[in-house]
């Protein structure tokens, strides 16, 4: 079971419904603080980054298939991302 503040109901119609909404993702990165936090396989990513931007302000990436992610003292990847919204501050040289 979700804690409290993750357990909304995901508004999505279930064609398009992915295993936890966008604005969930969100919830749990701003309470999680990654150094890169990364959503995938989203059925639609129309409006995926902004609906992740309304609950977390911390760098954040959409990942695609085949992107490499290396985390160690800093956060680098590989490959195109479909929506950077990792804020310009917080961005890893790549």
């Amino acid at each position: 079971m979700l804690p409290g503040a993750l357990a909304g109901k995901n508004p999505a119609p279930p064609s398009k419904r992915s295993i936890a909404s966008a604005e969930d993702a969100g919830r749990a990165f701003a309470i999680a603080k990654p150094k890169l936090a990364v959503v995938y396989h989203y059925k639609d990513e129309e409006g995926l980054g902004d609906a992740v931007r309304k609950e977390y302000n911390g760098p954040f990436v959409i990942g695609r298939d085949l992107m490499v992610i290396n985390v160690g003292k800093t956060v680098t990847w590989v490959g195109k991302s479909s929506a950077d919204t990792t804020p310009d501050a917080d961005k890893p040289t790549r």
